[in-house]
């Protein structure tokens, strides 16, 4: 019998072999497990065992890279999920975000602009980003990866997972 952990490894190599070959080439480096928990530490949070596992494969996408997910979202390496967090963190805690209006409430995404547990592991050119939700709505699933729009307040879910969003790349 397989292990839960070499399933979701199992998956995840499958899913990134049968993508185009310019997008394997996107590809950074693995990521070390000691990368992952600095980022972690950063951030607040653990990850799901999909993320680290995928970014032990590799460190997301090199920042010239098309997108891979829905061709618009360029995987994030470890620093740019970092670096795209605190920016979203200084706006929430600089109030930029209070005069924001959110559309109505959901039933797997919480209604807000901006969640600290919203880890974002995708961007777009113009901002978006897609986010691994550690605090989803009440009919939601920790670890569901959510669609973040920076100038619109609809919140959906674009993924029940991290290893759902990249075969459904595949």
């Amino acid at each position: 019998m397989t292990s839960p952990s070499h399933d979701i490894a199992a998956r995840i190599a499958s899913a990134l072999a049968a993508l185009p070959a310019d997008a394997l080439a996107s590809m950074r480096p693995a990521a070390t497990a000691e990368q992952i928990t600095e980022a972690e530490t950063v951030l607040g949070v653990s990850l799901p065992e999909a993320v680290r596992t995928a970014y032990l494969q590799h460190d997301g996408q090199r920042a010239e890279a098309d997108g891979l997910f829905d061709g618009d979202f360029r995987w994030l390496s470890l620093k740019g999920t970092v670096r795209d967090w605190q920016t979203w963190d200084r706006m929430l805690e600089s109030g930029d975000l209070d005069e924001m209006n959110m559309g109505e409430a959901g039933t797997s995404v919480r209604m807000d602009w901006w969640n600290r547990r919203w880890i974002p592991v995708a961007r777009s050119p113009s901002g978006d980003c897609l986010c691994v939700d550690l605090a989803p709505g009440e009919k939601g699933v920790s670890g569901q990866i959510i669609e973040v729009w920076h100038d619109d307040d609809s919140r959906s879910q674009a993924a029940i997972g991290f290893v759902e969003l990249l075969e459904a790349q595949a």
